[in-house]
């Protein structure tokens, strides 16, 4: 019974006599040598799911087991919330009676998080052609991009944290923002809608009767802000110039050569 310590594998050959009389037998004795491989070590955005799979060099055929924590196996899904280090480990031979073991460590990146929209004036109805401005706030992480959206459809240009606008069309406008940091780490902001409407607007009746209500005639300004009248003339159906505004006098007050006009339709 002798002790043997092979460090490969290695085929012994026993020889028995007795007399004249031999007889031998071989026995192969396998040298079991594997290593375990975790893998790199990564970084992800906080929630997460990343697959660890490591990798088995040598023998073959033993078992996988994964701590902290961890079902046996490989590969196995992970979504840590915090920096985690695994470790795996592997065992193989005779009753598992070898092992191997690595480790691999998972950094977890913050996400940006939910941002916020501000608008500078701070009011969500403007006049057309009117230019205001967007910042996002809310972001931690450095080297941030951003990605602006009018209406579903991205604004060219635009990746820092504010932008500049002055749409030419009246209507309603939805703006938002998305943000992707240097590890891929996203956040949002929930939309902004802006309303832009038309502020100068001609009735088409007035009635100057000298009540104090609708007395003149000539563009109403619907949310503040000045006019400057360029050029304004009223005409009677026969094409007959009636009022032309000066410097002054920039509405109508209904009457021709200091008389009531008739009532008619006037362009």
């Amino acid at each position: 019974q002798p002790v043997a310590t092979p460090t490969q594998t290695t085929t012994y050959m026993l020889q028995a006599s007795v007399q004249n009389c031999t007889v031998q037998e071989e026995v192969t004795v396998t040298v079991a040598d594997a290593t375990v491989n975790a893998g790199a070590d990564q970084t992800v955005c906080q929630g997460t799911q990343i697959a660890l799979n490591a990798t088995v060099t040598g023998t073959q055929g033993g078992l996988l087991t994964w701590a902290p924590d961890l079902p046996s196996g490989n590969p196995v899904n992970v979504t840590p919330l915090d920096t985690t280090t695994y470790t795996v480990t592997y065992l193989y031979g005779t009753d598992g009676a070898c092992q191997s073991t690595d480790q691999v460590t998972i950094n977890v990146a913050p996400n940006i998080g939910n941002l916020d929209i501000d608008i500078v004036p701070d009011t969500s109805t403007f006049c057309q052609g009117t230019a205001f401005s967007l910042f996002a706030t809310g972001a931690q992480s450095a080297n941030v991009v951003y990605t602006w959206t009018e209406n579903n459809v991205v604004i060219d240009g635009q990746s820092l944290d504010t932008i500049r606008i002055q749409p030419a069309n009246d209507g309603v406008y939805s703006y938002v923002v998305t943000a992707v940091d240097a590890n891929g780490c996203t956040g949002s902001a929930s939309p902004v809608n802006v309303e832009v409407i038309r502020c100068i607007q001609f009735p088409n009746a007035f009635s100057p009767d000298g009540d104090g209500t609708n007395d003149t005639f000539g563009g109403l300004v619907l949310l503040g802000g000045e006019v400057d009248i360029i050029e304004f003339s009223v005409y009677n159906r026969w094409g007959q110039k009636v009022f032309e505004a000066s410097e002054g006098k920039t509405t109508w007050d209904g009457t021709v050569d200091g008389k009531d006009a008739p009532s008619d339709v006037y362009v």
